[in-house]
């Protein structure tokens, strides 16, 4: 296809995944949203598995099958002989729930991930797969609005004061004393569902009963927690996730901040929106807080276990968004 314009209206994808808002993404790109869907994502990219349209000549054309067919016009030469396809992806989400605890492979690690899934005949669209593609996926994600976000385990002592302060998490202080942080988050996150119900259930209830009375506020793990199970008639099939919310870092992003996550960092999404920008991949690994695809040993076989101290920036440079280790 000859390209005739330098300008085109591109039309990205809408993903109406269940922890998505309304409001916010309709109103965003001017239309109506009469089926109610929760739409989450807005893709503005050329992924295979979403890739946005390009309107010529009134038609819509798919960008990634342009690319291919055209790329000199369109990313260049240089560029595809270097990446294959376009190296980036840009998205709008909309948080309305809190979204999985997940951990992005490495660029390495994703390409040997795709290999051995295409070479098991793992159809590429089945809901068990890891690994769409063969690229890593860091992003850095720009708030749109205040937005909550959990990042990265915390530093060793202030790991160690929540294994104290939570009566629940007792138990455990001895096991991470002893063998540190992969072997404790390892233990809570193979539990069996019962041990876990056992463990979490009168947590759950205090954290309701304390949110209910106005004694908790966002940056307090609790908060969430509580956030998870309003509403429920019964506490039964406790999610995993939640040991998460308290190990890991909880960091609330002002409008127009930024936030870096590079391969092996844990974090989940909490409430807000932002936009991101990543590479051209779809390959989450997840642990919990989502109705999609776990698979924890995979997870734990990418994660780093290293306490961090979030950094927060509004000059989006990559060397001063990245975590400080301690």
């Amino acid at each position: 296809m000859e390209l005739k314009d330098k300008i085109y209206k591109l039309k990205g994808k809408v993903q109406n995944y269940a922890w998505g808002g309304y409001d916010f993404i309709p109103s965003l790109i001017g239309f109506t949203n009469t089926e109610h869907k929760p739409c989450a994502e807005y893709w503005m990219g050329a992924h295979p598995s979403a890739s946005s349209d390009l309107m010529i000549d009134n038609r819509p054309v798919s960008l990634n099958r342009l690319i291919l067919r055209n790329h000199a016009e369109t990313i260049t030469d240089k560029v595809f002989q270097q990446f294959g396809e376009l190296p980036y992806l840009l998205k709008i989400l909309d948080v309305k729930d809190m979204l999985s605890i997940q951990v992005h492979p490495s660029k390495a690690e994703a390409i040997k991930g795709f290999d051995a899934e295409e070479a098991a005949g793992i159809p590429i669209n089945a809901p068990h797969r890891n690994y769409k593609d063969k690229n890593h996926k860091p992003e850095v994600m720009v708030a749109l609005s205040e937005f909550w976000l959990l990042h990265g385990f915390k530093q060793e002592a202030a790991l160690e004061r929540v294994l104290e302060d939570v009566q629940e998490f007792n138990i455990l202080l001895p096991l991470y004393k002893r063998e540190g942080l992969k072997a404790l988050y390892q233990f809570v996150m193979e539990m069996k569902q019962e041990d876990i119900d056992a463990l979490l259930f009168n947590l759950v209830k205090r954290e309701l009963r304390r949110k209910e009375n106005n004694e908790l506020t966002k940056d307090q793990p609790g908060w969430w927690v509580a956030k998870l199970f309003e509403g429920k008639d019964e506490i039964k099939n406790i999610d995993r996730g939640i040991f998460s919310i308290y190990f890991f870092n909880i960091v609330k992003a002002e409008k127009g901040e930024a936030v870096f996550q590079g391969a092996g960092i844990p974090h989940a999404y909490l409430e807000g929106q932002n936009v991101e920008l990543m590479a051209n991949s779809d390959n989450v690994l997840r642990g919990g807080l989502t109705p999609k695809h776990i698979d924890v040993p995979e997870l734990m076989k990418h994660t780093s276990f290293v306490g961090i101290t979030p950094v927060r920036c509004y000059q989006i440079e990559y060397t001063d968004c990245l975590p400080q280790s301690g």
